[in-house]
């Protein structure tokens, strides 16, 4: 924005009369499909980065155009209101492009949008209070900046969480008296769950589920829908094993434990044969 001042004469002295703001597209569409592809990029990478680049790319577009398009709505009546729910339908929208059609990270991500953006905003208004000159000489590099070291910030805290996250456990599959050891892994972005009781489901690496899928009794078999972010979606195979147990410094059983078998081989099948679903961390506490 530019801000011009209009001055009138009155009794031989001359005084503002008028600010008159203008307003640059160019700039306002640059700025916006900045922020809103930090933004995505912040929250993808909190979630553990199942979104494409593609994706998070067309989701900022969207949201630019339709920030732009609610900027200049020409009705004024009620427009705080127009705004206010355009805004979250933009939000929702983004989330629904970046993320796909996966309820829980759809949830998650409209969460950490709005907290993103908060946090963004705060962040801007504390730098426009502490360096007022500056800040309306350089709004745009200081927006920029300021926006910038923050992505940085929560995808460094992001992927120290992430790492600290993966280490592997020792996990053995019980079913019907029969043990199978392999090395677990608790993945952030799996997602699964049975569709009917609603548990959460683990997948098993191709290689180990092609030894254990034989000595499966028929009644423990059950499908899993699975649907990944701007890949496939199809049925997965898996079982009901009596118990799933955890190992890392104390052994936790969980009963009924529901696993997945993948069609495909893990690509660190070397380090661990099973993905953990994230909540059977809290199930363990």
């Amino acid at each position: 924005t530019k801000s011009v001042h209009v001055f009138s004469y009155n009794r031989f002295r001359w005084k503002e009369a008028q600010t008159i703001y203008t307003i640059y597209i160019d700039r306002l569409f640059f700025l916006t499909f900045y922020m809103n592809l930090l933004l995505l990029l912040s929250v993808d990478c909190i979630l553990g980065g199942t979104a494409t680049r593609r994706r998070i790319l067309l989701s900022a577009l969207v949201g630019t155009i339709g920030y732009c398009v609610l900027f200049f709505f020409p009705i004024r009546k009620y427009l705080w209101l127009v705004r206010s729910f355009g805004g979250l339908g933009i939000a929702a929208s983004m989330v629904r492009i970046c993320f796909g059609r996966n309820r829980q990270l759809f949830g998650r991500g409209v969460y950490l949008l709005f907290v993103c953006t908060l946090t963004t905003g705060g962040l801007l208004v504390w730098l426009q209070r502490a360096l007022p000159v500056f800040f309306r000489k350089y709004s745009v590099l200081v927006i920029l900046s300021g926006a910038s070291i923050l992505y940085f910030a929560v995808r460094s805290f992001a992927l120290r969480y992430r790492r600290n996250s993966k280490r592997i456990v020792s996990v053995r599959l019980v079913m019907q008296g029969r043990v199978y050891e392999a090395k677990g892994l608790f993945d952030t972005g799996n997602s699964l769950r049975e569709p009917i009781s609603g548990k959460p489901v683990c997948v098993l690496d191709r290689q180990l589920a092609q030894k254990i899928e034989e000595t499966i009794p028929i009644q423990k078999i059950v499908m899993i829908p699975f649907h990944t972010v701007g890949k496939d979606e199809g049925v997965l195979y898996g079982a009901r094993f009596d118990s799933l147990q955890v190992e890392d410094g104390r052994c936790t059983a969980i009963p009924d434990a529901i696993v997945a078998f993948s069609h495909r081989n893990f690509a660190e099948s070397e380090k661990f044969q099973i993905l953990l679903h994230p909540e059977l961390k809290t199930e363990r506490k």
